[in-house]
């Protein structure tokens, strides 16, 4: 489940640098695609993990609408981590730290 959105990542990360993690492309901002499909992958794999430790006890937690404040903000910290980014995205991001 996406407890955040693109938008929340650009609170824990600049958007500029958030552009550049996820694409080689010059100029990219957050809002082209390439940017935003990298950048929903590494917020699926973030919610997958958290899913991974609250729904085995909370399984009502399936679906919560609106997403509580305190898991949107460590949903979006874990995504735009730079390190954890990399890892979630697999080698769309690997490539970038070696340039």
């Amino acid at each position: 489940m996406a407890y955040c959105s693109v938008d929340d990542l650009t609170r824990w990360i600049e958007a500029e640098e958030l552009a550049a993690l996820c694409t080689r492309t010059a100029g990219a901002s957050v809002t082209d695609p390439e940017v935003t499909g990298v950048a929903e992958e590494a917020i699926r794999a973030a919610g997958a993990e958290i899913d991974s430790y609250l729904l085995g006890r909370w399984p009502g937690l399936r679906g919560i609408s609106p997403v509580p404040e305190a898991l949107s903000s460590v949903a979006a910290r874990l995504a735009a981590h730079p390190a954890r980014g990399a890892a979630a995205c697999g080698p769309a991001l690997d490539p970038l730290r070696a340039a």
